[in-house]
């Protein structure tokens, strides 16, 4: 089990209970009494926590209700019984993950998990659960109730992906690989409301642009528009950066932005960024890297100059650095093994910008 697991109890039963958890889970307890309740939550409830109550679900509900927003935002969210008899996810089960966790802890603590998510209990295909596995975004979460309604009602779903996805499809979904093809017309009038599409960059029913540059919508054999389904990204792509000593984070989004835009890459798409290992105190790309929470992979010149390929060499780069290419270079190494250059080096402001392709591997 992962992430970070705050636990909060309201007893010296519920206490006893916690620290047995906070042993089993790496985690913090708080034992609470005569208040700061309010400020425990709201402190804890991010993205990417577990929250664990140990009392009545009752006092759980009131407390996490105002700060609720989103199933793909908010954290997991369990609560158990002072006596551990019961394990009730309460809080994004599916993509933070809250089910599996109350499952895992179940088999451990002897317990019963409560599951009350129809996929999960009628053994349907729950796509927000293969995406927080796989590692997707999904960019329109309230289409996965469309999805897996048609699925409890037993009807089959179009998957379309441009990225190979190995395994055999679940029950129920009529898994299609298109490749290059996903804005051929014969593609996009399959595409139904509660179709799922994967791709690296947002799903928008237009056709390429012609000669004139203009992009037109593509109309189905009626004259309407194609259905918008739900959408996961796929994060395949580094950024490597290069700049000079103390550059300022507003010049290096500018350069990134406008690389990404030119790409039409989303940000949602964007996996890590890179760079030399001089660069790892850099204030300004250490604040970029943390507002849009892109980790920084950094690499000595030794490592980035064993990378095979052809870069953009500079005389001047390397004798500052020891290497000939810092930012082509260094989005390969942040983009894994077999990876592609997509984005040669392009300079603006100072900053050098280059973006490479992970060859990520998906599976059902």
């Amino acid at each position: 089990m992962n992430g970070a697991y705050k636990i909060i109890a309201f007893t010296a039963r519920g206490e006893a209970l916690g620290r047995r958890l906070a042993d089993l889970l790496d985690a913090e307890l708080t034992r609470c009494s005569g208040g700061g309740l309010d400020r425990w939550t709201a402190a804890n409830f991010k993205t990417g926590n577990t929250l664990v109550f140990i009392g009545s679900l009752g006092i759980c509900v009131r407390a996490i209700a105002p700060y609720a927003r989103e199933k793909i935002s908010d954290p997991a969210v369990l609560c158990l019984d002072e006596d551990a008899e019961y394990i009730i996810p309460v809080l994004s089960g599916h993509y933070g993950g809250a089910n599996q966790i109350a499952l895992d802890l179940a088999r451990v603590l002897g317990s019963r998990a409560v599951i009350t998510t129809a996929t999960d209990r009628r053994g349907v295909f729950a796509v927000d659960s293969w995406a927080q596995r796989e590692g997707l975004r999904i960019v329109n979460p309230e289409a996965i109730v469309r999805v897996s309604s048609a699925l409890l009602d037993q009807k089959t779903i179009k998957f379309f992906s441009t990225l190979p996805i190995e395994g055999k499809p679940p029950v129920g979904v009529a898994y299609e690989f298109v490749g290059a093809n996903l804005y051929k017309s014969e593609t996009l009038r399959k595409i139904a409301a509660d179709s799922i599409v994967l791709d690296s960059r947002l799903f928008a029913p237009t056709a390429p642009s012609n000669q004139n540059g203009v992009k037109s919508r593509v109309m189905d054999g009626q004259g309407t528009e194609p259905q918008i389904p739900l959408q996961l990204i796929a994060p395949i792509f580094s950024i490597g950066i290069g700049c000079r000593r103390g550059t300022a984070t507003d010049l290096i989004k500018q350069a990134v932005f406008s690389v990404l835009s030119d790409l039409a890459i989303p940000l949602t798409a964007i996996n890590n960024i890179g760079s030399i290992d001089l660069k790892a105190d850099e204030a300004g790309l250490l604040l970029f890297s943390r507002e849009f929470g892109w980790p920084l992979v950094t690499a000595s010149a030794t490592e980035l100059a064993s990378l095979p390929g052809n870069f953009s060499p500079s005389e001047f780069v390397l004798e500052v650095t020891g290497v000939d290419n810092v930012c082509e270079r260094a989005a390969l190494m942040a983009a894994g093994s077999e990876a592609i250059l997509v984005q040669p080096k392009k300079a603006l402001n100072g900053v050098t910008v280059a973006v490479a392709k992970a060859n990520k591997k998906y599976r059902f």
